[in-house]
């Protein structure tokens, strides 16, 4: 089989990217960054898909893979096989069930079927783990491992990756059965049923112990029966005595009430009585009113009295005014006509006689008026007095009609409280029961036999939780105890152990078995592996190494008379070792059609004599394999 051509559309940093394959050794020499790397992923991509499952770990290839610049996600590859050419194209989308696959027959372009979207496996017979461990070789992960696919492929046989009869799977679901039956600690199912029979046993033995227990505790509850019983005889006794003398207080509560009622009723009939007694008719307040009264009336009349003085002084003075003017005028006169003077003078000496009349009567109005202003105030302080003992009078008339109001609704409401007291009570019967009551309880005390009878309470509560206690625990054990059930259970878990150490002998001689056949199986070419291997191994080293491989594929190198793990070497010195593997299991594993093979720059840490053999190596395999060999220095280049 061989590559003809490839195109990338989109795949990674590659875009519109396509490659002519040549037969024999291809190299694509260029820088880092260029996508070398990305190149061969996208060829195995081709044959094998893209995976989806998440990992937390790594970036998935479809993430990784994913264009930067957006657009179509994937390409196409030309290849031969068998005489036939084909054109395989795929598109990937966000989920793998979305990818578009198709392969066109080169010589009719039409669609062909004569491989599915699983073609890889198809076509090289191992899985995609297989076909990294083999024909495709990176300088990332040199390690060869065996799997199922390879071993199936090397056997010539054609088993699938999930077939559960693949020898690895089968050892993995055998050894997942031995310790299911027997894990180290002494524990899994085998050593848990031993645990759980000794339990039964242990239970066995606790059974026989917890019937005797079982009777102690019932004799015991019994006896706890009979004190509770003596407590509640006890018990009624007292709660009846202290009902009787509880309904004998309930009685005198009543009559000493009555009584009171009957002492509030004439109490209150008697205060009623006593303020209508008290209640007299102001006859002191209305002589008071009535003499002021009168004094109000004196004093008017003498006002009046006054007043009508006052206008016969005021014309009295007006007179005397009149025969001041007169005599003044007649003075005038007898002046201007010149007459006698001693009439003159006597006329001006008359003039005299009106005016001490005048101020004689100015005096008297004064005093008349303040005589009327003294009568005034004292008619407005009796009016005052008068108004006062009125308002005196009428408030105590209404006091007293509230005060007998309230007295009269208290004894109205004392006797309707006696009346509502008889119609609920017989008080008939119980002042007669009163009369004649019995003696028999007065010895008795109350408080003692409430006492009494919460300390009884006590002691039958007690009792009740320890007679409780003790039932539940015989529920308990009663419901425990089944020694038959426990014997047919012990008979149950051994037949078990018996039955599962039969089944894991019969696991065991299995497993052992299959390794066995594994290792003959895988005996048959591993001698061919081995032979080509050491010839790869002298060719590259230039000379033999001691080595020694196991059937799954880990090498050993023998140092100071026994075999070592290549761990300790160099890193140069393992990935000789890993290079020199794959080309003789990619020899072993395709004998008809020679597959190509992917070399993403695996000689970096070769050193330069060694790295010299490598490339005559890889030309001599270059003879008979289409070789895609990526390198990014010219110290690891073929040319």
């Amino acid at each position: 089989m061989k590559l003809i051509q490839c195109y990338i559309e989109n795949f990674g940093t590659l875009s519109n990217f396509k490659y002519d394959f040549q037969s024999g050794i291809n190299i694509i020499k260029e820088k880092n960054g260029f996508g070398k790397t990305t190149l061969a992923n996208f060829i195995k991509a081709m044959f094998y898909g893209l995976e989806t499952k998440k990992n937390t770990k790594t970036l998935i290839d479809r993430k990784k893979y994913e264009p930067w610049q957006g657009g179509n996600f994937g390409g196409s590859v030309e290849f031969e096989i068998n005489n036939k050419k084909y054109k395989l194209e795929r598109f990937f989308k966000k989920k793998e069930a979305d990818d578009v696959f198709k392969l066109y027959n080169l010589e009719t372009n039409l669609e062909s079927d004569d491989y599915t979207s699983n073609i890889g496996e198809e076509i090289f017979g191992i899985n995609k783990e297989a076909f990294e461990r083999s024909i495709f070789i990176s300088g990332q992960n040199m390690q060869t491992n065996m799997n199922d696919s390879i071993n199936a492929k090397l056997g010539n046989i054609l088993e699938g990756e999930n077939d559960i009869n693949s020898s690895e799977k089968a050892i993995k679901i055998l050894d997942d059965a031995i310790k299911y039956y027997k894990k180290t600690g002494n524990r899994g199912a085998i050593n848990e049923k031993i645990i759980e029979k000794t339990r039964l046993e242990h239970k066995f033995e606790e059974y026989k112990a917890d019937e005797k227990i079982l009777q102690e505790l019932k004799d015991a509850n019994k006896a706890i029966s009979e004190q509770i019983n003596e407590r509640v005889d006890t018990q009624r006794e007292l709660q009846s005595t202290i009902s009787m003398i509880s309904k004998e207080e309930v009685k005198r509560s009543k009559i000493q009430q009555y009584n009171l009622l009957s002492s509030n009723c004439n109490q209150s009939k008697q205060n009623l009585e006593a303020f209508k007694n008290k209640i007299n008719d102001n006859s002191d307040l209305y002589k008071q009113i009535e003499e002021n009264k009168n004094q109000i009336e004196l004093l008017n009349n003498k006002n009046i009295n006054l007043n009508k003085k006052i206008s016969i002084k005021n014309k009295q003075k007006y007179i005397s005014i009149v025969i001041l003017a007169l005599l003044i005028i007649m003075s005038v006169v007898l002046k201007i006509l010149k007459l006698n003077t001693v009439f003159l003078v006597i006329t001006l000496i008359m003039c005299i006689i009106p005016v001490f009349i005048f101020i004689l009567i100015i005096n008297n109005l004064k005093k008349i008026k303040e005589e009327i202003l003294l009568n005034n105030n004292k008619i407005e302080k009796n009016t005052s007095i008068v108004a006062t003992l009125i308002e005196i009078d009428k408030k105590q008339t209404n006091e007293q009609k509230i005060e007998l109001d309230r007295l009269t609704r208290e004894y109205n409401k004392n006797l309707n409280d006696i009346k509502s007291f008889e119609e609920e009570n017989d008080m008939e019967s119980l002042l007669s029961e009163e009369h004649n009551k019995s003696n028999s309880l007065k010895d008795f005390n109350k408080k003692e036999l409430e006492e009494k009878l919460e300390k009884i309470n006590k002691e039958i509560n007690l009792l009740n939780d320890e007679k409780n206690y003790k039932k539940n625990k015989i529920e308990s054990i009663e419901s425990d105890i089944d020694i038959f059930e426990v014997e047919n259970d012990i008979e149950v878990v051994s037949n078990e152990i018996e039955e599962m150490t039969k089944k894991l002998k019969i696991i065991e001689d299995t497993k052992k078995n299959l390794e066995l056949a594994k290792e003959s199986f895988s005996s048959h070419y591993l001698g061919k592996m081995e032979n080509s291997f050491m010839k790869n191994i002298e060719a590259i080293n230039g000379e033999k190494i001691d080595l020694n491989i196991d059937i799954n594929l880990d090498v050993q190198i023998s140092k100071y008379g026994g075999y070592k793990k290549i761990d300790f070497l160099s890193t140069g010195y393992k990935d000789l070792i890993y290079i020199c593997m794959r080309m003789s299991l990619v020899e072993a594993l395709f004998e008809g059609e020679k597959p190509f093979i992917v070399l993403d720059d695996p000689f970096v840490n070769l050193d330069e004599e060694k790295m010299e053999k490598a490339i005559e190596l890889l030309k001599n395999i270059g003879k008979n394999y289409q070789i895609i060999y990526f390198v990014c220095h010219n110290s690891r280049n073929i040319d």
